[in-house]
């Protein structure tokens, strides 16, 4: 099997004129971006780069992006894909326990353009470590995942069974830090198609997607559960749509297909499939690709009966384990007492609850641990909690996910303190280690956790907060723009006051509840465009 740099060279070699990256009005062809990535490779051989060398990439969502992540692989190197927005200290964190020796950012890349191209790149062996996943931790810090280039090309080798040919024009709308989503291009790029970036600002905006897929023809994309929910997919040049990270629920389209697709970190990328036929109220994760098997394990250690519980466990290419985690790697990665050959001597327990349906398919049940997926990103209850416990004034942190009406995962941070606490602050100091996405969506104080007879945490007794009862600290506007949009809420909802941090559901929920659970038959009225 040859490793994805070669296969790079041999695509750019076929088609170097072709469009390969396209991002807004910046695009590059296979043969620029070939060229780029070895610059970026020689600046990193210039500054030490080698084998087992791991450069975590802060970057925006770019072109450049994806020519670093080649860059670092044709250094021979690995490359750690993280997020532009995510705290200092959560990459500060990050480089340490890497032990990388520098980050590759804007100011590395500055003047990328005048790099003198290497004189030759260095032998990549398929035991060479290629990339470092960091993902949530339950011990308050991220962890690191390191995957080898024999499990790296395998896994881009698999996703061709799903992902997309020469001939497709593919959409990246994920963040670059999933493991599915720099995997799902370097498939792409491996099939030699052409592959369009969507901004942090265009990846959100439903409309702009819609059309966007109209406009530049595309037909495939991996695209998460709840933005799929509200994307409208209709008769278009879109025939394919990877979708999945989370419980997939009321969704379905003749027109392209969608395809549930399973996977952890761990293992890189997509391990298990299934193409919906209608909508399910819990779509299956499937069957196995081709070089993985899948186990139903009960309590006891045996494999279960179809149709009857137990964690998932797979067994095929995957990490070689967790970073400077020996003991979790030998919890979580061990012998497989069901195997039949050399191809899957190691079983990876995914803490994931399924069963088998009639038809063999597996089906998600519910987590083993606390690590829920929150839009389709990995959060570990530890990790938040002993962030929100260090917060100054708060004695003790509880932080338990629930489901919205939407069906929508979001976690709540309960604490407790002798006084209740600024929410700002609360938040503010969150956002010093975490990912927006992990910081609580609401954060209420109580007086005392509720305990089991036998003195333990009852989570289970911990209510579920009431969007209509939260109360959001007042923050008055500021600019222009902010006192426009909240003088408009205010005359639209009635209201005498509406912060910047104000929640527009919540008020109306509220009003809902005081104007109309009477059976009013009054309707709130905007007199003219004007008033909004």
């Amino acid at each position: 099997m040859e490793n994805f740099v070669r296969r790079f060279e041999y695509v750019v070699g076929k088609t170097p004129d072709k469009t390969a990256l396209v991002c807004g009005d910046d695009r590059l062809t296979y043969r620029q971006l070939d060229e780029l990535s070895s610059k970026i490779a020689a600046r990193l051989i210039r500054n030490g780069a080698e084998k087992e060398k791991i450069y975590p990439i802060v970057l925006r969502r770019s072109n450049m992006y994806i020519a670093a992540i080649i860059g670092v692989l044709k250094s021979g190197a690995a490359y750690s894909p993280l997020s532009a927005a995510y705290p200092k200290d959560r990459v500060e964190y990050i480089k340490k326990d890497s032990g990388a020796d520098l980050i590759i950012d804007d100011d590395f890349l500055d003047g990328i353009g005048d790099e003198q191209l290497p004189q030759a790149l260095p032998e990549i062996s398929m035991q060479d470590a290629a990339v470092a996943i960091y993902t949530s931790g339950s011990t308050g810090n991220p962890k690191g995942i390191i995957h080898d280039h024999f499990s790296f090309t395998s896994t881009v080798v698999r996703q061709l069974e799903v992902g997309c040919g020469a001939d497709d024009v593919q959409m990246s709308v994920t963040p670059f830090s999933f493991a599915i989503s720099s995997c799902d291009i370097m498939t792409s790029l491996w099939a030699g198609a052409q592959i369009h970036i969507l901004t942090d600002e265009q990846r959100k905006d439903i409309a702009f997607i819609d059309e966007y897929i109209d406009t530049h023809g595309i037909t495939s994309s991996v695209i998460s559960p709840q933005l799929l929910k509200r994307l409208p997919v209709r008769k278009s040049t879109l025939r394919l749509i990877n979708s999945g990270g989370e419980r997939i629920s009321g969704v379905y389209s003749p027109y392209a297909a969608i395809k549930n697709a399973y996977g952890l970190s761990e293992l890189l990328s997509i391990a298990l499939t299934f193409e919906l036929d209608k909508a399910y109220d819990n779509t299956p994760i499937g069957k196995p690709l081709a070089g993985y098997k899948a186990y139903i394990v009960d309590s006891s250690g045996r494999q279960a009966a179809d149709g009857e519980e137990g964690e998932l466990c797979i067994s095929g290419t995957m990490a070689r384990g967790y970073i400077n985690l020996p003991e979790l790697t030998a919890k979580v990665f061990t012998d497989n007492p069901f195997s039949e050959d050399d191809t899957d001597k190691r079983l990876l327990h995914t803490g994931d609850i399924a069963k088998k349906d009639e038809n063999g398919n597996i089906i998600y049940v519910n987590r083993k641990d606390w690590m829920v997926k929150v839009n389709g990103q990995r959060v570990e209850m530890g990790e938040v909690e002993v962030v929100l416990s260090k917060v100054e004034g708060v004695t003790n942190a509880v932080v338990k996910s629930f489901t919205d009406d939407n069906g929508q995962t979001y976690i709540c941070g309960y604490y407790t303190a002798k006084q209740r606490l600024s929410d700002r602050q609360i938040r503010e100091e969150l956002a010093r280690s975490l990912p927006s996405y992990m910081i609580p969506r609401f954060i209420v104080r109580v007086d005392e956790f509720p305990l089991t007879p036998n003195g333990k945490l009852d989570r289970n007794a911990l209510a579920q907060p009431k969007p209509e009862d939260f109360a959001i600290e007042y923050r008055a506007a500021q600019s222009d723009e902010e006192k426009l949009v909240c003088k408009a809420f205010e005359r639209l909802l009635g209201l005498e006051r509406v912060g910047v941090d104000d929640d527009f559901f919540c008020a109306w929920r509220r009003l809902y509840k005081e104007r109309y659970a009477s059976g009013a038959a009054a309707r709130l009225q905007c007199n003219s465009k004007a008033d909004i």
